[in-house]
């Protein structure tokens, strides 16, 4: 591969993969390889750079509001008119990620400000949308570095420096 940058971001995922590094890691590598390959690499479509950029708009500020909710990408396309490709396109455009990683930044965002209140846990994954307690302490774990337990633990005490930026 003639592209520095691809060729490292490749060797890191497929790092990431053979060490089983939690999933989130590994497709936000992925998003990421995705996103700068096509970029750098991939003709314009035939529509104009501005075509969908309201509606990706809309979808943003949607998921904001509506975090706590189950939303289906198939829902999402039919709610703002647009295909697959051209949401998903029109993200990773506006935002640099998936609306599935988007709509995971904000609830992990809304999770931390629960846990620094002290909430309990299992009571905010119910709070913010996910499906259950698990799949909750996956995904902070893997965005933060830490389990949700010891972060909220960690305010409880005073100690707010964590050693990965979030």
């Amino acid at each position: 591969m003639d592209d520095a940058d691809l060729a490292g971001c490749l060797r890191l995922l497929h790092a990431s993969i053979l060490q089983a590094e939690p999933p989130l890691r590994c497709k936000e590598l992925l998003g990421y390889l995705l996103f700068t390959a096509m970029k750098r690499y991939a003709s314009p479509a035939s529509e104009g750079p501005s075509a969908g950029r309201e509606e990706i708009e809309r979808a943003c500020r949607y998921l904001e509001q509506n975090f706590r909710e189950h939303i289906l990408l198939d829902e999402l396309c039919a709610q703002f008119n647009l295909s697959k490709s051209t949401l998903l396109r029109g993200f990773l455009n506006a935002r640099g990620v998936t609306p599935h990683q988007y709509l995971t930044n904000i609830r992990i965002a809304a999770a931390r400000k629960l846990l620094e209140e002290g909430i309990a846990p299992g009571d905010v994954a119910a709070q913010t949308g996910f499906v259950d307690q698990s799949h909750f302490s996956r995904a902070f774990t893997g965005f933060i570095g830490i389990p949700p337990g010891l972060y909220r633990e960690m305010f409880a005490h005073g100690t707010t420096s964590l050693s990965k930026n979030a």
